[in-house]
C-alpha cells in the first residue's frame, strides 16, 4: 500500500528536500565520487545556458505539437472497462518530465516500445521549468513546441504517409530528425546533441551500476566536467527535489495507487477516502503545489483548470452506482475532461457564435470563436493582441467582471483566450459583462 504524504508534509519535504538526511547522505555518497573541482558553477551556467538542453520521452507525437501532461498508469486486466478508466485517470498527472542533456535508462526503462519512442528537445529557455533534478525536470501544464525544438522520430516515420500529414497540419515549425538505421532512441539524442557542438551529460557509470534506480544528483560529460542539480535548480530558482514526495504526486498516488480497477467502488481511493474529504485533500495538495512551485500565468491558469476538471471527475465517479451509468456520463461530457487543457484550434474558425459575439460587442475586442485542438464540441474565443500591447490589462479587467481569460501565442503573435464560451458558465458571465470598451481605447 502506497503511504500518501498529507499536503503540509508534502510542501515542508519539498521545500526541505536537500535537508532531509536520508538525501544529504545521498548527495554526500555520489560527490565522493566525482571531483567536485570539475562541478559547472552558477556563473558558468548563466555563460553557458544555450549549451543545454532539456530532453522528454514520449510514445506519442505530439498533437499539433503540443505535449500534454498525461499519466499512463497500470490497468489489471484488458477488459473495455479497464480501458475506460485508464482514459479517465490520464489526467491525474499534471506535469511533463524533462532530463537535460540526455535520456536516461531509468525513464526509458519504464516505458514500453521502445523503438517507437519519440524523443524531444528544448532549449532551456523555453521550458517553464517548476522543479526537479538533472535527471528529472518537470513543468508544471502542457508545454508548447517552437521553432528551436527538436524532435527526433524512429527511421520509420520518414515514410510513414499518417506521421508526415500530421506534421504537415502543425502550426509550429520545429527541426524534425530522424534516427539512423539501428539507432538507439538514446544514442541518437546523444549524436543529435554533439552535432549541436553540445556534450551529452550521464550519471557516472559505477555509480548506475551500483544501483541504478536512486535517484542521480550529479551528471557527468565526456569532458569531465560535472552538473550539479543542486546548482541547476538554484540557478533556475526552483526547488530541488524528485517528483515523488511533490503534491502532484500525492495526487496521483491518492487517486490510482498500485493502479486502476474496476471494482464497484471504480477506483482504489475510494475504498478508503469518502468523496468530501477526497476532494480537500485535493484542494490542500493543489494549494501546496501553489506554496511550493514559481508558477507563470499560463501555468496558474491551468492549475485552475486542473483542480476543477479533477473534483468533477471524482465526483462524476463517486455519484455513479454501476459501471455502465459512469460510461454513460463519460460519453456525454467526455471532452470536458479529456481536452480540458487542449490549446485553441486558430485554424477552425465557428461563425455567427453567438457568446463571442456578445463578447466582442460587450468589451469592443474583435473576439472570434474557434473550435478547440482536437475537439467537436467546445468552443474558445481569441482576440489577436496588436503587437507591443499588454495583454495582461485586458486579463485583469476581465478577471474583474468573473471571466477568466489567458494569453497564448501562435506563430509569434499573442492572442487573448477566453475558454469554453458555448459552456453555460461561460456564457452566463459573458453575456452579462458590463461595458469595458474603455479599456480598448
Amino acid at each position: 500500500m502506497v503511504t500518501l504524504l498529507p499536503p503540509l508534509e508534502a510542501t515542508r519535504i519539498t521545500s526541505n528536500y536537500a535537508r532531509i538526511p536520508d538525501v544529504h547522505s545521498l548527495i554526500g555518497q555520489q560527490s565522493r565520487v566525482i571531483s567536485l573541482g570539475n562541478v559547472v558553477t552558477e556563473q558558468e551556467l548563466a555563460a553557458r545556458v544555450d549549451q543545454i538542453y532539456l530532453c522528454h520521452l514520449t510514445s506519442f507525437l505530439p498533437k499539433n505539437g503540443c505535449i500534454l501532461a498525461r499519466g499512463m498508469f497500470p490497468v489489471y486486466g484488458s477488459s473495455k472497462a479497464g480501458q475506460l478508466l485508464q482514459q479517465m485517470v490520464s489526467i491525474v498527472r499534471p506535469t511533463v518530465h524533462f532530463a537535460v542533456n540526455g535520456v536516461f535508462s531509468s525513464h526509458s526503462g519504464h516505458c514500453t516500445d521502445l523503438e517507437n519512442k519519440i524523443a524531444i528537445m528544448e532549449p532551456l529557455r523555453n521550458v517553464a521549468v517548476s522543479g526537479g533534478y538533472a535527471e528529472d525536470l518537470f513543468c508544471i501544464g502542457s508545454h508548447k513546441l517552437s521553432s528551436r525544438s527538436i524532435v527526433i522520430l524512429p527511421s520509420s516515420y520518414r515514410h510513414d504517409g499518417v506521421v508526415q500529414a500530421q506534421l504537415r497540419q502543425w502550426t509550429c515549425s520545429p527541426i524534425i530528425r530522424y534516427r539512423e538505421g539501428n539507432e538507439t532512441v538514446n544514442t541518437a539524442v546523444d549524436r543529435v546533441l554533439r552535432e549541436k557542438g553540445i556534450t551529452p551529460l550521464h550519471p557516472n557509470p559505477s555509480l548506475r551500476e551500483e544501483n541504478p534506480n536512486i535517484p542521480f544528483l550529479f551528471l557527468e560529460g565526456d569532458d569531465g566536467r560535472v552538473l550539479s542539480s543542486q546548482v541547476l535548480l538554484n540557478f533556475l530558482r526552483r526547488p530541488f527535489c524528485t517528483h515523488d514526495i511533490t503534491a502532484m504526486a500525492q495526487i496521483e498516488n491518492l487517486i490510482v495507487k498500485n493502479g486502476v480497477t474496476i471494482q464497484p467502488s471504480v477506483l482504489n481511493a475510494f475504498i478508503r477516502y469518502p468523496l468530501e474529504k477526497l476532494e480537500a485533500l485535493v484542494e490542500g495538495y493543489v494549494d501546496s503545489i501553489r506554496e511550493t512551485t514559481s508558477l507563470n500565468e499560463e501555468q496558474k491558469v491551468f492549475l485552475e483548470e486542473y483542480k476543477t476538471t479533477l473534483l468533477s471527475l471524482l465526483k462524476m465517479m463517486s455519484a455513479s452506482k454501476t459501471f455502465e451509468e459512469l460510461t454513460q456520463k463519460w460519453n456525454l461530457d467526455r471532452e470536458l475532461y479529456q481536452y480540458y487543457d487542449h490549446p485553441i484550434d486558430l485554424s477552425r474558425e465557428v461563425p455567427n457564435q453567438l457568446t463571442a459575439e456578445a463578447l466582442k460587442g460587450r468589451v469592443g475586442l474583435d473576439f472570434k470563436a474557434y473550435q478547440r485542438l482536437g475537439c467537436e464540441t467546445i468552443v474558445d474565443a481569441a482576440y489577436c493582441l496588436p503587437q507591443g500591447v499588454d495583454g495582461e490589462v485586458f486579463i485583469a479587467w476581465l478577471q474583474l467582471h468573473q471571466i477568466s481569460s489567458s494569453i497564448q501565442t501562435h506563430q509569434e503573435k499573442q492572442y487573448l483566450v477566453v475558454k469554453g464560451v458555448n459552456l453555460t458558465e461561460v456564457t452566463d458571465l459573458t453575456t452579462e459583462v458590463a461595458d469595458l470598451t474603455e479599456v480598448a481605447d
